[in-house]
């Protein structure tokens, strides 16, 4: 499959054509981004990224198409928006499908005119950037339940790429577990010089729901968590170890709080599983406020499997 994928990104990297790249939460879909920019005529250009489930709805229109100065209070300067600043290259729009209506509405008519205007503006700006649009929905159940408006759909769905999850591709795990280990010892200063059988085995038999993303943040976490040479099982964070490797507490005695924090771990994985990344909505599907869930990812070390 990644073969396949490979030779599509030498294709499509050569075109001018707008790409959607779809896939579950946490495969990579930023990387393939990179790449397509990097491979392609525009690779000495600018590379911007952008996540639309990040930006509050009031600043959407200023974020992409710019603003002049007065236009709103606060705004001091005028500013160009990202449809100007990537001029000559690429621009990722990630969960492109977190857009709401009028701004779906003002960027169908940007890649349609090939103009913008600044908000309080009267210039037509000329654009030229290559857009790679991404989202972990299915497409057309977003046209479907009216998500995202059919015509921007067809706009940006000029090639679509869909990037398996990891657990669709087995064969990708031990090199991305080696060059992740390289990454984090080198960056982290540790000694760690490997991982033995037993604990590459666990990571085999892990089904990664949360997929690159995950599998890169448990080998830094392994990383820390090693004192030897080669990462063990214990190492392991404990969602991702068998059940019957977790190391065994003194005869008689039960760690309730690293019990409940893996309890708890294990249920804000699943929250962010379900919810495909969105905070807000893991949020409530945990019943709790959405800062109290930023601040447990954070104790967890799980904020970088917000989408």
């Amino acid at each position: 499959k990644m073969i396949e994928l490979e030779e599509l990104l030498e294709r499509v990297s050569r075109s001018r054509i707008p790409v959607l790249v779809t896939g579950e939460t946490g495969v990579g879909k930023e990387v393939i981004a990179q790449a397509i920019h990097k491979r392609g005529p525009r690779a000495d250009g600018p590379m911007l990224v952008v996540n639309c489930a990040a930006m509050p709805d009031a600043h959407v229109a200023s974020v992409l198409f710019g603003h002049e100065a007065g236009a709103f209070e606060g705004a001091t300067e005028a500013r160009d928006g990202l449809l100007a600043k990537a001029q000559g290259g690429t621009l990722f729009l990630d969960e492109v499908a977190s857009l709401g209506e009028e701004a779906q509405g003002a960027l169908l008519r940007a890649l349609e005119t090939q103009v913008i205007r600044r908000i309080g503006g009267d210039e037509d700006i000329p654009i030229d950037a290559r857009l790679v649009a991404a989202t972990h929905a299915d497409p057309a159940r977003l046209a479907e339940t009216g998500a995202m408006r059919q015509d921007l759909l067809f706009r940006l769905d000029g090639i679509r790429i869909r990037v398996p999850a990891l657990r669709e591709r087995p064969g990708d795990l031990d090199p991305l577990i080696d060059r992740f280990l390289e990454g984090a010892s080198v960056g982290g200063g540790a000694r760690v010089l490997g991982i033995d059988d037993a604990a590459r085995a666990a990571l085999h038999a892990y089904p990664w729901p949360g997929n690159v993303r995950e599998l890169k943040n448990a080998i830094e976490r392994a990383v820390v968590a090693c004192t030897a040479e080669r990462i063990a099982i214990g190492d392991l964070p404990p969602e991702v170890r068998p059940k019957e490797a977790a190391p065994e507490a003194e005869a008689g005695v039960i760690d309730l709080r690293a019990e409940l924090a893996a309890h708890e771990q294990r249920l804000l994985r699943e929250a962010l599983t379900r919810a495909h990344g969105d905070g807000k909505r893991a949020a409530k599907l945990l019943s709790i406020p959405h800062r109290t869930l930023v601040r447990k990812l954070d104790e967890h070390g799980l904020s970088d499997q917000l989408a």
